[in-house]
């Protein structure tokens, strides 16, 4: 079987500004265990003087075509510039053909959209989900691979190059008017169809949200992903940036919000006892409708 995949090289020891690289390969084994460390001369050349310990290799996504996989490294490097960024070894390889075009955007929607691909993909999903519930796999290849996983996203150099990249991309992604238009458009659509479907409610959304409140209840949570992310909400909302722009802007907002028209019509409550007519439901509960001292006649 022949896998077809895009990757991120990140030097984690740059002696230069440069120090990403992004590209695609197709391979026979497992691409976990592809040893492949790019094309370009510059970035092997880096390789040899510091050691290939320097550098590390993560998978950004697996793909069934060399097509496929080509038109996503394409539109990763035309979204990160890699060309002209003096923070990316391709740069020395450009040729003028990393750019994003709508074309090759819809290309690669109309192909994953395709219900052959579709049928073939969950094929491929189906076998590999097999091979990973064997209790061999597990105990072999699969704690190998879980465990290489877990060390390298805890590790600070990870998070501190490839986990920004990762989370700017996603957010950059997101905010982008071209994703939002095709791909986004399409997935939120896709979203909706799935979330109003009675079945996949009952079936995948109530069961994981019951393992997720398991999970997050568990002592080994708490002290491991609980920590790390209490940790991250502390220094987020302690952060300059957060205080002196995030936080300004949520109080605007929901001022905003309980000023608005909409708002204070969805919200206002009218005591049938005394014809008491305000916003926001704590004083209504507390001192009207049932609670209202002239529906005992104790005012009159």
């Amino acid at each position: 079987m022949t896998y077809h995949y895009t990757y991120l090289i990140t030097n984690l020891n740059p002696s230069t500004t440069e120090k990403y690289y992004i590209g695609v390969r197709s391979c026979s084994c497992l691409p976990e265990n592809d040893n492949y460390m790019g094309s370009s001369s510059l970035l092997k050349e880096d390789i040899t003087k510091i050691g290939i310990e320097s550098f590390e290799k993560v998978i950004i996504e697996i793909w069934d075509t060399r097509e496929l996989a080509s038109l996503n490294e394409e539109w990763l490097h035309g979204y990160y510039n890699v060309a002209d960024s003096t923070e990316f070894y391709n740069r020395r390889n450009a040729r003028g053909n990393f750019t994003v075009t709508l074309d090759s955007i819809a290309k690669m929607t109309k192909t994953i959209n395709d219900p052959a691909y579709k049928h073939k993909k969950k094929l491929s999903t189906e076998k590999a989900n097999i091979t990973r519930q064997n209790p061999k796999w597990k105990e072999t290849i699969g704690k190998q691979q879980k465990a290489k996983y877990k060390e390298t996203i805890h590790s600070q150099a990870w998070k501190n190059s490839t986990g920004i990249i990762r989370s700017n991309k996603i957010r950059d992604k997101r905010l982008d008017y071209k994703w939002k238009n095709t791909v986004g458009a399409i997935a939120k659509k896709s979203e909706m169809n799935t979330k109003s479907n009675a079945l996949w409610l009952e079936e995948v959304w109530k069961p994981a949200m019951q393992q997720r409140i398991t999970n997050i209840n568990s002592k080994e949570w708490k002290s491991t992903s609980g920590v790390i992310q209490k940790e991250r909400y502390q220094e987020t909302i302690n952060s300059d940036k957060y205080i002196q722009d995030t936080l300004p802007k949520l109080k605007a907002k929901l001022k905003s919000t309980l000023n608005s028209e909409e708002y204070k019509k969805k919200h206002t409550y009218t005591c049938p006892h005394c014809n008491y007519n305000g916003v926001g439901p704590a004083n209504f509960k507390r001192w009207h409708g049932d609670n209202c001292k002239y529906k005992y006649n104790y005012a009159k």
